[in-house]
């Protein structure tokens, strides 16, 4: 039977036994405590995390892009407003379904611990690079640029990525509020 134990997450500890770290804001000491869970509480434990599909991030993103598209163009008006705000939400939509798809696609690939988070690493640096290239080619293709509707389209699009998953995470239970449960 693999054990597990963690500091914020899971990982093998040297007695080897399941652990969940708590937080208690009164104490100032650097050590957590564990409380030990047998194998069935951990089963609940791990059946209560959130599962966060990415892919609904990059859908309720998109919506979020495609409403800040429908103010400008209502607001305004003008083709430039619209044009620009469009050039806004890809230039943070599409650097982040790249980066999704790419962690979709090695998500099953079983290799060491730093191989993974070196990919990742990799990946935003990708991400934020393609997310610059598609502002720079804004300013060159989009004529007439409206400044205000490209920074409304890109801050909302990227905002909304951490909103969606916030909203997402928070929706289900804890894991104190599983543990206790049991």
């Amino acid at each position: 039977m693999n054990q597990v134990a963690g500091t914020m997450g899971t990982g093998q500890s040297k007695s080897g036994v399941i652990g969940m770290p708590f937080y208690d804001a009164n104490n100032d000491d650097e050590a957590q405590e564990f409380k030990v869970l047998s194998a069935q509480e951990a089963q609940v434990l791990q059946a209560g995390m959130p599962k966060l599909s990415l892919w609904s991030v990059l859908w309720l993103q998109l919506v979020a892009g495609f409403t800040v598209i429908a103010i400008a163009s209502f607001w305004s008006g003008y083709a430039g407003v619209m044009s620009s705000a469009l050039a806004g939400v890809m230039a943070a939509w599409v650097p982040s379904a790249v980066f999704v798809w790419r962690m979709a696609a090695q998500a099953d690939n079983k290799a060491g611990a730093l191989i993974p988070l070196a990919r990742l690493l990799f990946w935003e640096f990708v991400k934020i690079g393609c997310a610059v290239v598609f502002l720079v080619m804004a300013v060159l293709w989009v004529h007439p640029l409206v400044w205000q509707a490209l920074l409304a389209g890109f801050v909302v699009t990227v905002k909304a990525y951490g909103i969606a998953c916030w909203l997402l995470l928070n929706r289900k239970q804890t894991g104190k509020e599983l543990i206790n449960g049991c």
